[in-house]
């Protein structure tokens, strides 16, 4: 299974417009993009500046320790630590995934370096481990550490794996005149390593393997939303209650497909919710919860992507 971390480096914000070109290459400061999930506490040099998604466009170039600090009921979870240096006029973008182990939790730095020739576009990609496999737009192009020039500038589907490791794929932006480093760390595992931040007392099942039955935890709201599909983008279609549990039908990226009603599906964050060990012949029939005012025939309430799934504004 592909993380799927899509992110193109040039960001088209408002923040990024200044008299209809693309920053950095008009203000004379760095710029630095945290991401993270789950989402986290931003510290640079012992300092909280903020959660992700974080950015700031305007940040002193110079040596920086980043610090990120998952939020929420995730004690099994080690924070992540690295050092950075931002360089005048350039980008740097940090994306990490936790997950119950150093050795499964992955993700990639990006920076820009100038080159000479201002119409040369270069990407660099290395990884840990190296030796991995690089793909470009789907094409295996070489291994890490891998670097070429004379690039079109365009956006670039990248996508690296190892045996033993889970593939990450991102697209990125790269520029005329700039080389893109990516420096990806790999996480160990297969997909079910995605999910282990919110189920770390699972072990392997034994066969035949019984069902896995989810119970929603108690949230700040009371409640906890149904999406339409895994991830904070997806249409609210109802809330359930802490207590409820739920067979797993699927399980994507953290996100568990429950049936919260007799024929209708959703999905719900892993977040807020521990998994029931053991097989039950009976699935559990939850206290009907007041429904989203955004049906499915409904139009969807719009929810900002840097809250928590169980938050009073993203619930």
């Amino acid at each position: 299974m592909k993380t799927k971390l899509t992110y193109i480096f040039t960001i088209i914000t408002a923040g990024f417009l200044l008299g209809g070109c693309t920053l950095p290459f008009i203000n004379k400061t760095s710029s630095l993009q945290v991401l993270s999930s789950p989402r986290a506490t931003v510290m640079l040099n012992d300092k909280i500046v903020g959660e992700t998604p974080y950015f700031n466009a305007k940040i002193k170039a110079g040596q920086y320790s980043l610090k990120l600090i998952p939020i929420g009921q995730l004690d099994n979870i080690l924070p992540y630590e690295t050092k950075l240096e931002l360089k005048k006029d350039l980008k740097t973008a940090v994306n990490w995934n936790f997950r119950s182990t150093e050795a499964s939790s992955s993700g990639y730095i990006m920076t820009q370096e100038p080159v000479s020739d201002k119409k040369n576009a270069v990407l660099m990609v290395v990884s840990d481990p190296s030796g991995a496999t690089v793909k470009l737009d789907g094409q295996i192009v070489g291994t890490t550490p891998f670097q070429k020039g004379g690039l079109t500038p365009k956006q670039y589907k990248i996508e690296i794996s190892s045996p033993g490791y889970i593939t990450e794929e991102i697209t990125a932006n790269v520029e005329a005149g700039y080389k893109l480093i990516v420096n990806f760390k790999l996480g160990q595992g297969t997909s079910a390593t995605l999910e282990d931040i919110t189920s770390p007392e699972a072990s392997p099942s034994p066969t035949p393997t019984p069902k896995k039955v989810i119970k929603v935890k108690k949230t700040p709201t009371g409640w906890l939303r149904v999406r339409s599909k895994p991830g904070l983008t997806g249409k609210e279609l109802a809330k359930v209650n802490p207590g409820d549990q739920f067979e797993v039908l699927d399980e994507q990226k953290g996100w568990y497909q429950i049936e919260y009603e007799k024929d209708k599906k959703g999905w719900v964050s892993g977040t807020y919710v521990t998994v029931v060990k053991g097989e039950t012949d009976e699935k559990t029939t939850p206290t009907p919860a007041p429904k989203a005012k955004n049906t499915p025939t409904a139009k969807p309430t719009k929810s900002p992507t840097t809250t928590p799934e169980a938050t009073p504004t993203s619930q």
